[in-house]
């Protein structure tokens, strides 16, 4: 279970730039094709920054994320830190933070993308 409760932003905040994420990870699948750079968060979960020759497959897009089986390759980091930061609370690597002064604005998954709060839909119910 999540033990320490944070915001988006403090989550964001915990973004480092990582030179080598196979050998911070421990991962030799990253060395198939040289160091791959990108952000490290909360130490272990990543965002891949775009190789200085390029994608392999020629795709646009400085970012790319992969949890599970889904993967987005984008310009917009923040947009894959929210994917990141709904994945972390979901998986319990964290909490959802302080919802006490939260917009909300809902994920389209019924949790907010800022605060990671279960959101009720629009009958009133929570989402199941």
């Amino acid at each position: 279970m999540a033990t320490e409760q944070m915001t988006f932003e403090r989550f964001q905040a915990t973004g480092k730039v990582c030179e080598d994420l196979g050998a911070e990870l421990c991962d030799s699948s990253f060395d198939e094709y040289g160091k791959a750079r990108g952000r490290l968060y909360l130490d272990c979960l990543w965002i891949q920054e775009r190789p200085t020759n390029g994608w392999l497959n020629g795709a646009e897009g400085r970012w790319f994320l992969l949890i599970g089986r889904e993967d987005w390759l984008s310009d917009d980091l923040e947009s894959l830190e929210r994917k990141l930061y709904e994945f972390a609370i979901d998986e319990d690597y964290i909490a959802a933070g302080d919802s006490a002064h939260c917009q909300h604005r809902d994920s389209g998954r019924g949790v907010c993308v800022d605060c990671g709060e279960f959101l009720p839909s629009a009958d009133g119910e929570y989402w199941a």
